[in-house]
């Protein structure tokens, strides 16, 4: 009987040394964001359906929905808004809007002011997110997860915090454990943000490419910049 108890006492030991390493694995695996930015640092890609976006420390909300591409290892992101016909792409420190249904195309280089804020969020995207694909296993960021209605959804937040600059990302999943929304800050408190209904790290290069049979009509939007001032008109500008 004594010998029976010590075969049992063996068992249970054993079973209680595999429970332990099995919790220990699941704690090493990491959380979900450094799954997921392992995926888009493998690819350098990460493309996004996005339903809303903030910028500017909130004082630019948008619930327009576009598609987004973001290159990081060739520094490209665009955005494809399908229902206005219109793409806005940044590439080689210029930006380029994109009319698809006239088969046309304007670029400005990073110094035009009608552009500079579209030009300064997408910096400020490229410079935040990158910190966080570079470093996928977030050994630079401390973790801190809670629990948070977002959009009438309840998600979890995997919060990450540069531990020496001020860096810092909220990542939210719902309840099915997809990535639903993206809110970034850099160290001066600037942020950027979006949500989103789907994301993958695989798409077509050729998204950033201009069809060879578009119009370039830069020229003439520039010879309206100069002429609608002087007849009293103000200068038009895109709205999304």
């Amino acid at each position: 009987m004594k010998k029976a108890n010590k075969f049992t006492a063996l068992i249970l030991a054993f079973v209680m040394a595999f429970s332990f390493t099995l919790t220990v694995f699941a704690q090493s695996s990491g959380s979900r964001t450094e799954q997921v930015l392992s995926l888009i640092s493998q690819s350098g890609k990460f493309k996004a359906s996005v339903t809303s976006f903030s910028y500017n420390s909130g004082a630019v909300t948008n619930n327009i929905k576009f598609d987004f591409y973001d290159d990081l290892k060739g520094d490209k992101i665009l955005c494809d808004f399908t229902d206005k016909g219109i793409k806005v792409l940044y590439a080689d420190s210029s930006i380029s809007v994109i009319f698809s249904r006239f088969f046309s195309y304007l670029t400005f280089s990073g110094a035009d002011i009608t552009f500079a804020p579209a030009i300064g969020g997408v910096k400020l995207f490229q410079k935040i997110f990158k910190s966080f694909v570079d470093d996928p296993t977030l050994s630079a960021f401390t973790l801190t997860t809670t629990s948070e209605i977002r959009n009438n959804k309840n998600c979890i937040c995997e919060n990450f915090k540069g531990v020496v600059v001020g860096t810092s990302g909220s990542f939210y999943y719902d309840e099915n454990g997809r990535l639903c929304e993206i809110l970034l800050s850099d160290n001066a408190g600037e942020y950027i943000g979006f949500t989103l209904s789907d994301f993958s790290t695989d798409f077509d290069s050729t998204v950033f490419s201009v069809p060879v049979y578009y119009f370039n009509i830069s020229l003439f939007w520039k010879i309206l910049q100069i002429i609608l001032p002087m007849l009293g008109v103000s200068i038009p500008f895109i709205t999304l």
